[in-house]
């Protein structure tokens, strides 16, 4: 029963899932699902860290990536706001 309720999960999310490009590059620059704009990113031993923005809040955010899993949490100024981008 188990095996049974992977392989349908596994077939919903084949067949339901919208292809979606990881990352583009549109104007010269690199963007995440085409909401987040890359600012930077470097290669540690630990796997991929980015410090990118949101498109429509241009809130930022750091991201860490591995081969298995990956996170995401915003940038805080000293007095506990998020930090927004304020290039153009």
């Amino acid at each position: 029963m188990k095996k049974f309720l992977i392989v349908v999960m596994v077939l919903v999310l084949t067949l339901t899932g919208r292809e979606t490009k990881r990352t583009t590059y549109e104007d010269g620059e690199k963007t995440f699902f085409d909401k987040f704009v890359v600012l930077e990113e470097r290669h540690e031993s630990s796997g991929w860290l980015y410090t990118m923005y949101d498109k429509e809040t241009k809130v930022e955010y750091y991201c860490w990536s591995t081969h298995y899993r990956g996170g995401m949490c915003p940038i805080y100024n000293a007095d506990g706001t998020v930090k927004v981008y304020e290039g153009e």
